[in-house]
């Protein structure tokens, strides 16, 4: 997989904005986004938590 664009801080900054003004998304999925956001991979620009490492997420409670 080719990364076409790599991420910076304000790219970031900015999805997150969206998603908290989003009506679509509810509580849970804000926080999985922002989860999801944190945990990007900067060099690859993929992420792939595992379903423990978001089960143990304090945040996401």
């Amino acid at each position: 997989m080719q990364v076409v664009k790599k991420e910076t801080l304000l790219d970031r900054w900015l999805l997150q904005g969206e998603m908290a003004w989003d009506k679509r998304l509810n509580d849970a999925a804000r926080r999985i986004g922002w989860f999801l956001l944190n945990r990007v991979n900067q060099d690859t620009g993929t992420c792939w938590p595992s379903y423990e490492c978001l089960a143990e997420e304090k945040t996401l409670a």
